[in-house]
């Protein structure tokens, strides 16, 4: 896995490599202005565009360190087991 920062900079190096981002998009079956849109941080990669680049996305969760977890939430006492109802 890696980062987005890191597909970035992948799909950055496929743009030179293709000689310009027209030329990518024209090849990849992309609008320039899309890809244009993504290089500038204006838009995130998608499914297609990862998958172009021969990556897939997958939404991932991680839990934090600590967890921010209020005490008097309900989610919170019933992951310590006490009843909605307490």
């Amino acid at each position: 896995m890696i980062d987005e920062a890191k597909m970035l900079d992948l799909f950055r190096g496929a743009v030179d490599a293709a000689g310009s981002q027209k030329a990518w998009a024209t090849a990849n079956g992309f609008s320039p202005t899309y890809v244009c849109d993504v290089l500038k941080g204006y838009r995130r990669i998608g499914s297609d565009l990862a998958s172009a680049l021969g990556y897939e996305v997958q939404r991932v969760f991680r839990k934090s360190t600590p967890a921010p977890v209020r005490e008097h939430t309900p989610a919170l006492k019933i992951l310590q087991g006490e009843s909605k109802d307490a």
